[in-house]
């Protein structure tokens, strides 16, 4: 895995928290460009255009919101067995990711130090990579 790939695996773990805001506000945000509400509706049932139902269907169909929703599953599901099989790791993600702690608080409150926090790292963000790929969610390089 290059740098790149481990970095933007890192960027939805750190976006993990925040993601169903981002989805609303690109929704909010197509939603305002497509000028939806009950005046477009009216005009789409008089008028052969575009309906409204389609004008949501695209908006439920963005590349963006799609993207962002599987990595949110994926990162769920991944916290999940992590939670019930290895409290560790499902500690570290929550401190280093959600929390933002840095490698001194992880060390005090999890008892690991800096080689194990790496190590450890590497191994979740590999872990990640591969169901990733099995979703469809990256390519192997």
């Amino acid at each position: 895995m290059n740098r790149d790939i481990y970095k933007k695996i890192e960027k939805y773990l750190y976006k993990y928290k925040n993601i169903d805001t981002s989805i609303k506000d690109i929704k909010n945000s197509i939603a305002e460009h497509l000028q939806l509400g009950y005046s477009n509706w009216i005009k789409s049932k008089t008028n052969n255009g575009i309906t409204l139902e389609d004008k949501i269907i695209e908006m439920e169909n963005n590349r963006t919101i799609l993207k962002l929703e599987a990595w949110k599953e994926l990162i769920s599901e991944i916290l999940e067995k992590y939670k019930k099989f290895d409290v560790i790791k499902y500690q570290y993600i929550c401190l280093k990711y959600f929390n933002n702690a840095n490698i001194e608080e992880i060390t005090e409150k999890l008892q690991v130090n800096k080689k194990e926090q790496k190590d450890m790292q590497d191994i979740i963000i590999k872990h990640i990579f591969s169901c990733a790929i099995r979703k469809k969610l990256l390519k192997r390089e």
